[in-house]
Formats: structure tokens, sequence, C-alpha cells
């Protein structure tokens, strides 16, 4: 058994001291933790039901510049629709202030997580001639969020020609009714493209009123049809299958219908037939 040299006697660490180098690891930890957290975005929600982050500044793996093939642009249109491109010389450039941005040749273990897209400032390039490029929820994007996460603002509906509606909350007289559910992205769509044209319409989500999915599925059926999936808008009448934009707009400036005699029926008898089923220019009709 083997023996220390005389004078040197080695004596257990104090239990204090212990404890105060394993507090000294722990504060690190928690404050390591708390760096980690304070990184992450706090999501919050729009008044539209839309998810907000802050975007993240990222640098995506692939060159944006004139010319580079396999890239894919997205931009919004003045009407609201979003819009692809090719190339970023097909990009109008009152319309690059917020362009989702990708590339169709990055294998998919380089792909960002899919709810995000990157989305650019092609404007100008920045320091060492690049775009300003950030990290974006995708339903962010879609909702029409500048490049700083800014949503825009619900413009305030006035009334429409040969409509009395002084908003969009309120049955009032608006003439088109919105039948949508909450996770629902093309409905979403739908209702920010009527708010920016100042249309005034009712909004019914059909999962949580019991009376509204009622009410689409008898007017359908007036038409001689099933609902398959949502949005359906009904415009003066007519129901439309999807998100067009130009069939509400042709069914709003057609003459308005009738009105019904007192004390007959709310929909005349020779209801019109639904709009032609058509893809919906924004989103998929999902079904229901």
């Amino acid at each position: 058994m083997g023996s220390f040299p005389e004078g040197d006697v080695r004596l257990p660490l104090p239990s204090r001291q212990r404890v105060g180098v394993r507090g000294r690891e722990w504060l690190l930890v928690l404050s390591l933790l708390a760096i980690g957290c304070a990184g992450q975005n706090a999501s919050t929600t729009s008044a539209d039901g839309v998810t907000v982050e802050t975007p993240e500044p990222i640098q995506p793996p692939f060159e944006i510049r004139e010319g580079a093939s396999n890239l894919l642009f997205v931009f919004r249109e003045p009407n609201g629709n979003l819009r692809n491109a090719s190339k970023l010389a097909d990009v109008p450039a009152e319309r690059r202030a917020a362009v989702r941005v990708d590339s169709l040749s990055i294998p998919p273990e380089r792909r960002l997580d899919p709810r995000y897209v990157y989305v650019a400032d092609l404007r100008a390039r920045g320091e060492g001639g690049r775009y300003r490029v950030v990290k974006m929820l995708r339903e962010q994007f879609e909702a029409g969020a500048a490049i700083d996460g800014t949503m825009p603002a619900p413009a305030a509906p006035t009334a429409v020609a040969g409509s009395g509606a002084s908003g969009s909350g309120a049955n009032g007289d608006a003439q088109v009714t919105l039948y949508s559910t909450s996770w629902c992205g093309a409905c979403r769509s739908a209702a920010q493209w009527m708010r920016s044209r100042n249309i005034p319409f009712v909004e019914r989500d059909i999962e949580r009123d019991a009376a509204a999915r009622s009410e689409m599925q008898a007017r359908a059926a007036q038409q001689g049809f099933v609902p398959r999936g949502v949005p359906v808008i009904d415009v003066r009448g007519t129901l439309v299958q999807g998100f067009d934009p130009h069939q509400i707009e042709r069914l709003l400036s057609a003459a308005p219908p009738p009105a019904a005699a007192p004390g007959g029926p709310s929909v005349a008898p020779s209801a019109p037939p639904v709009a032609p089923a058509v893809p919906p220019v924004t989103g998929p009709v999902r079904p229901i």
C-alpha cells in the first residue's frame, strides 16, 4: 500500500467549496440556456390569424444574380396575387422590396424547414455585392409581410357600388359571404384580398359555427352541387368554389339580383348556377 510523502497531507475538498463549484457550473448552464432562448423568435398572431415572427437575416446556400439558372422568384402583384418568375429580370422594379427566392437545384437536406422561405430585397445590393435576405414564415410572406416582418394594415372597408355596407364585420348590405376555416390559407388570402379592395364581406367559420356550415350546404344544394372544400364564396347569390379574384370581380360588377318579394323565399327559385370550377389563384381548395 502506497504512502504520501512526509508533509504532503491530502484532504477532501470541503463540502461548501464543492457546492460552490457545482453552483457556478449550473449558473453557466442556465446562462447558456437563457442566451439560447433569447435567440428564438417570439411569435404573435395578427388580426387575420397569421402567425408573425421577426425575420432572421440569413445567407442562402445559392447566389442571387442576373442570369442565374434554376432560381424561383415569387413576387406580389398590385392586385395582391402572387406571381412566379424564373429570372430576376422578370420581377418588376416596383415589386422587388420583398421577393421570395429559392433554388430548384439544391438538395433536400440543405433546404429550409417547409414552414419558412427565403425573402430578399432585390432593389439594390448591399455590402459585398449581396442582396439582403431573411428567413421568414411562409404564411407570413403569403399574407403580404414586408421584409422586416411588418404586416400590412387592414384597410377600413367602405361600401362598394350598389352596397350600403360600412364594414366586413357586420352583415349590413354586404353582398359577399366567405365560408372558411381557421386553418385555410386560401381563405385568409381571399379575406386579405377583399379588404385590400374595400369589398364589404361577411366571414363565417363553418367549423366553429354549425349554422354557417348548414347555410353553406343548403345554398350549394339549391345550386345543384356539394362543396368539396373551402373557401366557398357567395357573391350576390352565386357560389364560387375556391378563391378566384377574377370571378369575384366579374360577379360584383354584374347587375345586382332582384330583391325578394316581401314574405317570399330568401333565395330566388331560379338561383344562378354555381360558378365554373377553376384552379384557385392563391391556394388550393382545402377539403372539409
